[in-house]
């Protein structure tokens, strides 16, 4: 009767494990199926997870570019602005003078009282190449005279110096316009290569042009002899605004020497170049003390 009664509570406990293992089975069959359900739901709404090719990318533009708004400039200005470009490159190329204005051949007494020779631009506007009337025709200009610049710019100049008694001496641009001859614009160094810029107010005919070719001063507490200290510009070219262009040579003189124009030339600016300079005598730096510019400005 014991054994039966074992026999009976073991058949009981296989049963009740065999309807746990069947309750669990129903219920994770019953987990599936929703899940399968879920799945179908969702693709059928369009709200499937994106894929790859469906998710955009967000690019973040430099900072350059997003303050700005536009691309850098490629060639930035080189002079400055407000500075009219040099002559076009057809018409830089310099012809030297056959016989230069200090040579036996050419019989002048001083490089001072001699002209220069002018090569002129292809065709420049206003001549009769180009169909039109030559400007010295049709324009009127005023009387012939010393004419200023309203803007005066360079390449570079010097810092400031220090004479015998310690007062500051400035060397920028405008010192060679100002009227003074104890004043200069220089630069450091042989100043190969420099130019000095002057910008006209009005379209201007130029005849001549004088320089007093290096640093025209004497100190005047010690009586140091400044021109002989610094360089001489020894030879300049000189480019107009319609691309002609000139070359003078200079005496080595303390003094303004004036330089005709073979042809008088029509301009809105001169730029003058130094192309060589005598050696120093303890002081390298290249001068100009004084410029003036001898023309009729256009009035209509």
């Amino acid at each position: 009767m014991a054994a039966r009664n074992a026999g009976d509570t073991e058949d009981r406990g296989r049963g009740a494990y065999l309807l746990v293992v069947v309750l669990i089975s129903a219920l994770f069959a019953l987990i599936g199926v929703g899940a399968f359900f879920g799945t179908y739901v969702d693709d059928a709404s369009g709200t499937a997870p994106p894929t790859p090719s469906t998710v955009s990318t967000r690019v973040i533009a430099s900072p350059r570019a997003s303050a700005t708004g536009a691309k850098p400039q490629m060639n930035p200005p080189s002079i400055g602005a407000g500075v009219p470009p040099p002559p076009r490159a057809s018409a830089i190329s310099v012809t030297p003078e056959a016989n230069s204005p200090d040579t036996a051949a050419d019989g002048a007494t001083s490089i001072a009282e001699s002209a220069i020779s002018v090569t002129p631009e292809t065709n420049p506007p206003g001549s009769a190449a180009d169909g039109a009337t030559p400007t010295a025709e049709s324009a009127v200009y005023g009387a012939e005279q010393q004419i200023l610049p309203v803007k005066v710019s360079a390449s570079a100049h010097a810092p400031p110096g220090f004479d015998s008694q310690g007062n500051r001496t400035t060397f920028e641009p405008q010192n060679a316009v100002d009227g003074q001859d104890a004043t200069a614009r220089r630069v450091p160094g042989s100043g190969i290569g420099d130019f000095i810029l002057l910008e006209f107010a009005a379209p201007t005919l130029v005849s001549s042009i004088g320089l007093i070719p290096g640093y025209a001063k004497t100190d005047p507490y010690d009586g140091t002899d400044r021109f002989s200290q610094n360089r001489r510009v020894r030879q300049v070219v000189i480019e107009f605004s319609d691309g002609a262009i000139a070359r003078a040579t200079f005496d080595d003189k303390r003094e303004m020497q004036y330089k005709t124009l073979s042809v008088p030339i029509e301009t809105t600016f001169i730029r003058i170049t130094i192309a060589e300079t005598t050696d120093h005598g303890g002081r390298d730096f290249a001068a100009i003390s004084e410029i003036v510019v001898i023309g009729r400005e256009r009035i209509q």
